[in-house]
Parts: C-alpha cells; structure tokens; sequence
C-alpha cells in the first residue's frame, strides 16, 4: 500500500482530512506530520510515495520542506495548499511539476490529485525541476520575510532577501542587489535553503526597487540572449538597467551585503545576528497586493488600534492580520490565549465563510460572529476594494458588549486601511 504523507499544522484540518481520506483506504495509507521537522522525520524511516504540505508550519515551514525534497527526495511528487488562487500559482508555475489545491478544499477535490499522482508509472517530473523562480513567486505570494540561499557546484553560492513577499536584495560574489539577482535566478540543478528572519527594529536597505515579475523575465531574456551571443556583454546590459532605474548596484556602505558577498554569515548564523544594527527598520511594514512595493521607513502604530478596543466591557483580546492569517498586531488579557495559533484558525474559519457567500452569490463575507457560552469572537473584513486587506478579530467574554464592539471594529476600519493603503 503506497503511503501518502500531509504536513499541516492545523490539528482540526488534520482530522478532517484523515477522517475524509479514509474514504481511499483501498488506494493508499495516509501518515501525518505537524510540521516540516517531523515530515523529514517521516521520510527518512517510511517509504512515501507522496507528499502534501501547507506552506505556513512552525519550526520548519513548507519552503523549507520543500527545498529538503528537492535535494533529498526529488523522486517524491509534492502537492502544496496555499490560501492564494490556484489558478494565479498554476499560471505562474506552469513550467514545475508542483501541484497545487487552494484553502478551503473538500476532500474530494484533493484525493483527485493525489489518485492520478499515485498511477502514474512514472512522476511528472523530478523536484530537481522546481526551478529558482519558482520558489522566488512562491516567497512572494506567503509574504515570507527570509534569506533564501541559492548554491550551485558550477557556479557558486548566492543569497536573495525578502521583507513580508518582498524581494529587498540579493549577493552573489561581488555582485549586488539587481545585478546579482539577474545572474542568480536562470541557475539550474541548484540546492537551496531558507533561513527565516523574524521582523523586528533592524532593517536592510532595499537595493532592488523593482517588482519580481520583470526581474525574473529580465534575467531569463539576459540567460537566452548569453545562450545565442555567448560572448556578449552581459555588464552593459546591467550598467543601462542600472542608469534606467537610477540606483546603486556596488554601493560598498550596505554592511548586510558587504558581509553575503564576503561569506561572514552562514544559513546556521542566528536569524537576530544577521541584519546589521545601522539599518534599522520600523517593527511592522506591510506590502500593498500586486504592487509588491512596500512603505518606505513608514511606521504603522497598529498597536494604537488594538488600544481603543481595550477599554470595551468584556474585552479579552484582539489581533489585526493579513488576509492570509499572519498577526500583524496583536493583545490579550489573557496570557495563556495563543492569539496565533486562534487568530490562523479562526481566519480560516472566515475565509470558509467567504467562499460559501460567494458561491451562493452573496459576494464577500464582510463579517462573521461566533457566540459560545464562554465567549464571542468577532471577525470583519477591510474588504477586497482595498490595496492592503486586512482582517481584525476581537474576542469577548460571553457578557461583553458585543454590539459596541462591532460599532468601534467598523468605525476604525477606515481610518486603519487609510494609513496602511
């Protein structure tokens, strides 16, 4: 009996899924794992003939895992959820051999991925086929703040940084920012890894101020052309690219660089020693869907928001998020609530809400209540009309007053997504 192996962190999606799958019991054995770290676990002592994986894990998240199959595992194919559009990541992607299913799902819709994946007699394709840009578009789309490093044997080691999605830098050798990008991201048959950086008061400069999509299809024109004129002068294409978009690719101050091209940091170099004390940033910056640009050294006091709620009778927490479910601000009464771990699971929830609405043509869910006999979450949209959606959840003891809440959740929305937008 094949096995297939699903890494998800949520515990009651991994319930359903393995009460859902039982279903193919006669087609194949489902194993389960919390989080990257234990899925390796798992490939290293079964035989899996199959892997599913969410991009969002503790400890080692989906990319990493990821990257683990390419270099451990590229036999294996890889189905990945994601809360964005399959369609958007299939169109993107459509050269890889990842498949893809989009948060929420029925089961159904996903064993109709993995059965034909099991029968084939041989996979789609190796992991090794999973190419740079790729995982780059992926990084993008999760708004992932990393270090993502890029070694080939023929041609060296290099490094890409991104803030929240955003592709801030990349080192390779002496080469910087656009111009190390543009030769990093055409490698082929490269390991990679991913070493997370948690947002906090530091900062790297952003040397590359261009959005990742004409980037990646500038260096792939740049790799064709090397290919018919192998002689050409790739460093006068990069000195135009340089004057056109008016910024310095060797700029020697930038120690965040200085230090990537000299090899002083390594992947097992502490995430809080990696960015240098002289370029500190504001603790949260968001970045404005498909801009990709993100708000230059802006501060935004989130917590000032969280703070008008506070004083509302019954008041217990509280946490402003992206769309995708990460916590951009958070409070709580309450130390024992793990305002991450509620607000991903009840983000879900509403975003459940949101598909059914607009199934049934009741477009977008704008807000949805939950009442317990302990306790009220509230949840409310920015809505999709906004550049930077966002979502707030406040919970409430069961006798708090919920219709004043709602009132100061709806009237602040404006006046937060003004300042974020």
């Amino acid at each position: 009996m094949e096995k297939v192996l699903i890494a998800e962190d949520n515990p009651v999606l991994i319930k359903i899924l393995k009460a859902g799958l039982k279903n193919y019991a006669d087609k194949f054995e489902t194993l389960t794992a919390r989080d990257g770290e234990e899925a390796m676990e798992i490939l290293e002592r079964e035989p899996i003939a199959l892997l599913v994986t969410d991009l969002r894990m503790p400890k080692v998240d989906g990319f990493s895992l990821l990257a683990y199959m390419k270099e451990n595992h590229p036999e294996i194919p890889c189905i990945v959820m994601t809360a964005h559009g399959t369609l958007q990541l299939k169109e993107k992607l459509k050269q890889d051999v990842l498949s893809f299913i989009e948060k929420p799902f029925e089961i159904k819709d996903l064993a109709q991925i993995i059965i034909p994946a099991l029968e084939q007699k041989s996979p789609g394709g190796s992991l090794h086929g999973i190419s740079i840009a790729s995982f780059l578009q992926m990084i993008e789309m999760e708004e992932k703040t990393c270090l993502f490093e890029v070694d080939s044997p023929e041609e060296g080691k290099g490094y890409f940084y991104f803030e929240k999605g955003v592709l801030y830098d990349a080192v390779y050798g002496n080469l910087k920012g656009l111009e190390a990008a543009l030769q990093l991201i055409p490698m082929e048959n490269a390991k990679i890894r991913f070493k997370n950086v948690a947002g906090g008061k530091r900062k790297i400069a952003r040397r590359i101020k261009r959005e990742l999509i004409p980037v990646i299809m500038e260096a792939m024109r740049l790799k064709d052309e090397s290919k018919v004129e192998e002689e050409g002068d790739l460093q006068s294409t990069t000195d135009d690219l340089q004057g056109a978009y008016d910024f310095d690719f060797l700029e020697a101050k930038d120690a965040f660089s200085e230090a990537l091209a000299d090899d002083i940091f390594t992947m097992d170099t502490d995430p809080a020693e990696m960015i240098p004390e002289e370029t500190a940033v504001p603790e949260k910056t968001l970045s404005e869907p498909g801009s990709g640009e993100m708000k230059d050294d802006a501060i935004i006091n989130l917590k000032g928001y969280i703070n008008e709620l506070k004083n509302i009778n019954g008041y217990k927490a509280s946490a402003i998020l992206n769309f995708t479910g990460e916590v951009l601000e958070s409070d709580s009464k309450d130390p024992n609530i793990d305002l991450g771990y509620i607000s991903a699971m009840f983000n879900d929830i509403f975003l459940a809400a949101n598909k059914v609405c607009e199934k049934i043509g009741f477009e977008e869910n704008r807000e949805t209540t939950i009442v317990t006999a302990k306790g009220i979450v509230l949840m409310r949209s920015s809505g999709i009309q906004s550049r930077t959606r966002i979502h707030v959840i406040s919970i409430l003891e069961s006798d708090g007053n919920q219709a004043l809440m709602k009132m100061e959740i709806e009237r602040m929305m404006p006046a937060l997504v003004a300042e974020l937008d």
